[in-house]
């Protein structure tokens, strides 16, 4: 096997390219378009839309949460945790409710369960426009599975255990302790 040593000697060989190649710039551009995959055979990867970026919402306090770098900045989230609270806010508000948001935006009539006997109708109701308005209002999400929620009729507290998302990259993610109020 040759070694480096053996090129060194050899007046022809040069370890960089000299300038005085005796190919223009347009052939050397034509062998690169020559070279490059046909069309048909280019492979395009799917541009997925982001899952955004939004604030934290304490549900509790009924505030944003604050970020301890920024001082009394809300904190922003973004990913998995900016879905959760995009979930989150849509469960908790009735479409068409607030002008800063699309008009789609929200489960149609949210509050209509307030009032019934029977909590496993509730529950259903809520679920059955809940899922409905999450996959219609979502780029991203393609379904939920194995949203069972309960609602208990003295606090008007929807909970969920835990449900699944798939996104429309397939990816699932679970979503744990989901708990809404409806507005009053």
């Amino acid at each position: 096997m040759a070694e480096l040593a053996d090129f060194i000697d050899d007046p022809d060989f040069a370890l960089v390219p000299s300038d005085d190649l005796p190919y223009t710039a347009d052939e050397t551009l034509d062998a690169a378009e020559d070279s490059a995959l046909p069309p048909e055979l280019a492979i395009e990867a799917p541009v997925l839309i982001p899952l955004g970026k939004t604030w934290e919402w304490d549900w509790e306090r009924n505030r944003f949460r604050t970020s301890s770098e920024k001082g009394t900045a809300p904190l922003a989230v973004t990913g998995i945790l900016a879905l959760q609270e995009w979930l989150r806010t849509l469960a908790s508000t009735a479409a068409g409710a607030h002008p800063a948001l699309p008009p789609e935006f929200g489960v149609d009539d949210p509050d209509d369960f307030i009032g019934l006997v029977d909590p496993t109708e509730a529950a259903a109701i809520f679920a059955e426009r809940f899922v409905e308005s999450a996959i219609a209002n979502h780029d991203r999400v393609a379904a939920i599975e194995d949203f069972d929620p309960e609602w208990d009729p003295e606090t008007g507290i929807v909970s969920v255990a835990n449900f699944t998302v798939t996104l429309d990259d397939e990816l699932a993610v679970a979503i744990n302790d989901f708990e809404v109020e409806p507005e009053t």
